[in-house]
């Protein structure tokens, strides 16, 4: 799993202090994401989070074989039961580190799956 950064860059916004904002301006702030390049970028406050409790559940590989189980954002795999720990990088992508390598996701919807980085796609097994 692995795949050259194809990010680029965006200028960022200005920085000021909360005092200089009227309320309705705080929901622009920015905070830090992860971009698919491992780097932090900014993300507006009114932006939403991505829900990793649709992630729960058994997933499948292309073969229909078993390769993990997600909870609560931690992937528990088939082969081992080693977990790890799914993070949030932009709105409807994730990403993992897996035996030092990093991995990033897309999420697709009906039926769920993910789209991985390295060319892998799972889909989540709904009748489990």
């Amino acid at each position: 799993m692995g795949a050259n950064c194809s990010c680029t860059v965006e200028d960022e916004a200005p920085t000021s202090s909360l005092d200089s904002r009227r309320p309705d301006d705080i929901q622009e702030l920015q905070v830090p994401f992860w971009n698919s390049c491992g780097a932090f970028r900014p993300r507006l406050l009114g932006q939403t989070r991505l829900d990793l409790s649709k992630l729960d559940g058994t997933w499948l590989d292309v073969d229909a074989s078993p390769t993990c189980f997600i909870k609560a954002g931690v992937i528990v795999w088939h082969w081992d039961e080693d977990q790890t720990t799914v993070l949030e990088q932009e709105q409807g992508e994730l990403y993992i580190v897996l035996a030092g390598e990093r991995y990033s996701a897309i999420i697709k919807e009906e039926p769920v799956r993910l789209l991985w980085s390295d060319g892998a796609k799972w889909v989540r097994d709904d009748l489990q």
